[in-house]
């Protein structure tokens, strides 16, 4: 097999994996499902693992950093409830950068 066809199925399946896991949390609606199983698959194919292990860790740190604050507001009172899933643009807005750099 390929080695291209090879990574791109690889990536694919893990980026699927790591979509379906995001949906199901709610942490993505439909747009953002899809944008970042094709922007990860894309960078575990072209940059290969390590980008990918990096830009994907910076992902779940900014995730998790954010839904801590998000609660710290709540508890305080001064938070306005948004719409949690993250869209198309929010998905790129926060990997995209990481990507390019």
């Amino acid at each position: 097999m390929d080695p291209l066809l090879q990574r791109l199925l690889i990536g694919f399946v893990i980026n699927l994996v790591w979509g379906v896991v995001a949906f199901m949390k709610e942490m993505v609606d439909d747009s953002g499902f899809f944008t970042g199983v094709v922007l990860f698959t894309l960078i575990y194919v072209f940059l290969d693992w390590p980008a990918y292990v990096m830009i994907v860790t910076f992902f779940i740190m900014t995730g998790v950093s954010i839904d801590i604050e998000n609660k710290d507001k709540a508890n305080k009172g001064d938070f306005e409830l948004y719409k949690a899933k993250r869209p198309m643009d929010r998905v790129l807005g926060r990997s995209l950068a990481g990507a390019v750099f």
